[in-house]
């Protein structure tokens, strides 16, 4: 029964390794997205 456990437990692993790592990639570019729209707005300020 247990003949096919490790090459599922190894997609599981896998799997969970993308997710973790598309979930710190796009918290990472939603934070500099940020820091764009906030210097943005601080330069549009200082023109004004």
């Amino acid at each position: 029964m247990f003949e096919n456990f490790l090459p599922v437990a190894i997609v599981i692993i896998v799997m969970w390794v993308g997710v973790v790592a598309y979930y710190l990639v796009t918290s990472r570019q939603q934070r500099d997205l940020q820091d764009n729209i906030e210097s943005l707005r601080e330069m549009l300020d200082n023109d004004q």
